[in-house]
């Protein structure tokens, strides 16, 4: 019986280690998106600066 008991915590274990697992890739997932998003955020805002630097260049004399 006592071996039925072991197998039943490690098999806990088991599932609590995968919960924990499955929880830190959310989080590292959701990390990954924000940096996504902030290159994006920022490559928008280098090419509306290339843009005016550009329309300047155009209007010098």
């Amino acid at each position: 019986m006592q071996d039925g008991i072991g197998d039943l915590q490690k098999v806990d274990l088991f599932i609590s280690s995968a919960q924990d697992m499955e929880d830190e890739l959310e989080m590292l997932g959701l990390k990954v998106k924000y940096h996504e998003d902030n290159v994006r955020y920022l490559k928008n805002r280098m090419n509306a600066v290339d843009r005016v630097v550009f329309d300047l260049q155009g209007s010098a004399p």
